[in-house]
């Protein structure tokens, strides 16, 4: 068996305590599991898989397998929804963490550029005090994500959820609210590999919110 079956098929199943101890703040360093596959943070099951056969035939085919470990264990947190969820969680936590420590020092920062002031994220007991009009905002970003994956590639238009997680600006729980809520709507659909893409609806829901003014069209 190939290199690239073999460790797609066989990838080990960690123990708990490996996988908290390598999803920790302190043991996600650069590059990260996403990094190593080359992923992007929405990408699918199989986009990961395809990457991952990817990385291992080119191994295989130069004889250099020093790479193959750190491919495997990226691969065996990431095709694993929980395992990748506390994963995206932590390593959200550590890009925070850098950010506050490459900060300016507030002596050397100027006083007039009150737009270098860190933003700091809500609470989720904050969020839980969010108007209508900002979840209905939140919502409308969502829907913008899927329909502009949706024209750019048709036929792989799914983006995971763990994904999601890295590239929104509040909590995982939150996001899950809105993601329901879009779901309940049948905007967005779940597809067989775990992904959520938009609907018909959706499309067309978001296509009202271009013309109504409500969302800025894509890069």
């Amino acid at each position: 068996m190939k290199l690239a079956a073999l460790a797609v098929n066989c990838a080990p199943v960690l123990p708990p305590s490996k996988v908290v101890a390598m999803n920790s703040v302190e043991t996600i360093q650069s590059p990260n599991h996403y990094e190593i596959l080359g992923a992007d943070p929405m990408a699918t099951l199989d986009e990961l898989e395809g990457l991952f056969r990817k990385l291992a035939e080119e191994a295989e085919s130069s004889g250099d397998h020093s790479n193959v470990p750190q491919a495997i264990e990226a691969f065996t947190v990431l095709r694993d929804p929980e395992q990748r969820q506390q994963y995206d969680q932590k390593l959200n936590g550590a890009s925070a963490g850098q950010a506050v420590d490459s900060e300016v020092p507030a002596d050397e920062a100027s006083t007039d550029d009150s737009s270098s002031a860190p933003v700091e994220a809500l609470s989720f007991e904050d969020e839980l005090n969010l108007t209508p009009d900002v979840l209905n905002e939140h919502r409308r970003e969502l829907l913008k994500m899927f329909y502009e994956k949706k024209r750019k590639d048709l036929r792989r238009s799914g983006i995971a959820i763990g994904g999601l997680d890295t590239v929104v600006p509040y909590s995982y729980e939150l996001l899950e609210f809105h993601l329901w809520v879009l779901a309940e709507k049948k905007w967005v659909l779940r597809e067989e590999s775990g992904a959520l893409s938009i609907s018909a609806s959706g499309c067309e829901a978001h296509e009202q919110n271009l013309l109504d003014g409500l969302v800025k069209p894509g890069q």
